[in-house]
């Protein structure tokens, strides 16, 4: 029997918040055609939030299940002894977090984990939305376009799964709990379905419910204002809402300043000091007033103005899950070092008005905690230091 050649490696990028059927279709096609699958698993190394709920590890475990159940239908299919075709290909799967504002370091981390082979590398996917832009990133892979039926895709997607599961809600009308579930049975394979029971029971899917109802509750008390406004004749209403906001890098002897937050959104995330810009102040003075409020920070203002170093524009559409749009406008201020007995004292903090506490973390601590840290606050941190902070490592000054 001449069994049929098969691609040596086929590269997919998801999210598979959660595994769907849609994405065991494009693996599955992926796996026939080829001896090894790398599937990487994106927004890995994020806190959870309604859009990405579990974390990296949990969903290659979904995975795994659904492609060890897979294997062993193949194994004993007749198919294997009659056609010419030679089982399912390995599946290797990868984790890779986000960086939203440089695709340069994107594709280097894709790449560190594809070491060289005697073949081709294919890409696959289905080219359907500009989320999937990135397809075509790779000019030394070969791309594998799947085509789409869009008729399926619009009612099959994650977003429409993670409203059924959090919100019991299908296009915003309300579900019973065994629509819910059937919904859910028509959209999952077993493996995720009983993955999700299983979540449904613990303490973190509480906690991504109130989320979700928050989130919720703000889009429609803002569509709300914005039907009045079309009612009053008023053309602003016929667009989504753009949130203007500011935050504070404040830096001490290689430590930086961060809040935990109180409230919805992101209770119990840390993030750095900032909020809503009034309508009447300058970003500066806003990002002044929001760590002043939220740190009560025992320096002068005077001080912390005369401290600042520089800023930065942070404006990826996807950035914040909030209703509408949401930009952030980041300011550096180097606090000098305050020596006392031959050791940094710091400035006294106390976490108040949307903050729960306030507290100094060494700058390193502060680069790795993205799984707990609000929105892409991880990210506004890197960026930061390493546009306005790296030079004065490499001068010797002591941050």
């Amino acid at each position: 029997m001449t069994q049929t050649s098969k691609r040596k490696r086929t590269v997919l990028i998801l999210r598979a918040s959660p595994f769907h059927l849609g994405h065991a279709e494009l693996v599955l096609r992926a796996l026939k055609l080829s001896e090894e699958v790398v599937l990487f698993i994106g927004s890995a190394k994020q806190p959870r939030t309604v859009k990405n709920p579990f974390t990296a590890a949990e969903r290659a475990e979904m995975i795994r299940c659904w492609y060890r159940e897979e294997k062993q239908k193949f194994v004993s299919d007749a198919e294997i002894a009659f056609n010419n075709w030679n089982g399912l290909g390995t599946l290797r799967i990868e984790h890779i977090r986000d960086y939203r504002y440089s695709n340069q370091r994107w594709l280097a981390d894709v790449h560190s984990k594809l070491p060289k082979i005697d073949g081709d590398t294919y890409i696959t996917g289905s080219d359907r939305d500009p989320s999937t832009f990135y397809l075509k990133m790779f000019p030394t892979f070969k791309l594998d376009i799947v085509e789409e039926n869009l008729a399926v895709s619009k009612a099959l997607s994650a977003t429409r799964v993670r409203e059924i599961y959090f919100g019991q809600t299908l296009n915003g009308n309300q579900l019973t709990e065994a629509d819910a579930d059937m919904l859910l049975k028509a959209f999952l394979p077993p493996t995720t379905l009983k993955y999700l029971r299983v979540f449904k029971t613990l303490s973190e899917y509480t906690a991504l419910v109130e989320s979700y109802d928050h989130y919720k509750y703000e889009e429609e008390k803002s569509k709300k204002a914005s039907q009045l406004l079309i009612e009053a004749g008023y053309k602003s209403g016929l667009y989504m809402p753009n949130h203007v906001t500011v935050d504070a890098v404040v830096i001490q002897a290689g430590h930086i300043l961060l809040v935990q937050r109180g409230h919805q959104p992101g209770k119990g995330l840390w993030a750095l000091p900032g909020g809503h810009c009034e309508q009447t102040e300058w970003m500066f003075d806003g990002a002044i007033r929001e760590l002043r409020e939220e740190t009560r920070i025992k320096v002068p203002e005077a001080v912390l103005r005369g401290s600042y170093k520089g800023d930065k524009m942070f404006d990826d559409p996807n950035r914040s899950l909030r209703y509408g749009r949401t930009y952030t406008r980041a300011f550096l201020f180097h606090l000098n070092v305050n020596l006392v007995d031959g050791k940094n004292v710091f400035p006294e903090v106390k976490g108040s008005d949307d903050a729960k506490i306030a507290k100094w973390f060494p700058i390193q601590e502060a680069l790795g905690m993205s799984e707990v840290l609000f929105e892409d606050h991880g990210e506004l941190i890197e960026t930061m230091i390493n546009l306005y902070v790296e030079d004065n490592y490499q001068q010797g000054v002591n941050l």
